[in-house]
């Protein structure tokens, strides 16, 4: 027997985390299906013939961008949580382009070790950009806000070499953006 409440509750925790429910059957659904079950094969295939670190990790980041653009929506909204918008996919293309660009350009990167060029420089300030995209997609913009904060606390020391302040402020700083984080996110979930 199948119990329908099950798949109820996972559709409510699947949109209570911003996650798309996908009609089963469609192609975008067969897809993001397809897409999963590729990157399992590749961690087995990773295991069992181990490579360059940085192919494997290349290969995994441009798994990570396609599902995350796939399966969570730029804005939640009723007419986005049910299809892929046409804007993903020309952003999701972009982002597997700068993650795979360290793969393709592999032997040229090596060959000027330490030496970019404009197109690497340019590459790597989009993927950062993208990352963040899907990192604020996934996990929501308090907790990118969180994570994003973080390395300072953890390393005081490196914060003031970077900031050329002393450590004690940024402690100060990052306790207060702390706080109010935390009070912001109180806030918007009583509100909610």
């Amino acid at each position: 027997m199948y119990d329908t409440s099950i798949k109820d509750d996972v559709s409510f925790v699947g949109a209570l985390e911003g996650q798309r429910n996908l009609s089963e059957g469609t192609w975008q659904y067969w897809m993001i299906l397809i897409l999963a079950f590729a990157w399992s094969i590749y961690q087995i295939y990773v295991v069992i013939v181990p490579t360059n670190s940085v192919f494997i990790r290349a290969f995994h980041l441009a798994f990570i961008f396609t599902l995350a653009f796939a399966m969570y929506p730029m804005f939640r909204r009723e007419k986005t949580m049910h299809s892929i918008p046409w804007y993903n996919f020309p952003i999701s293309i972009s982002a597997v382009l700068g993650a795979l660009y360290i793969f393709i350009n592999y032997d040229a990167l090596n060959s000027r070790y330490g030496v970019w060029s404009p197109l690497d420089v340019a590459m790597g300030i989009a993927s950062i950009i993208l990352l963040l995209k899907a990192a604020r997609r996934t996990l929501g913009l308090e907790r990118l806000l969180l994570l994003s904060v973080v390395p300072f606390i953890l390393i005081p020391n490196m914060t003031s070499m970077w900031l050329g302040i002393g450590s004690e402020y940024v402690s100060y700083a990052v306790g207060f953006a702390l706080y109010g984080l935390v009070y912001f996110m109180q806030k918007n979930t009583i509100k909610n």
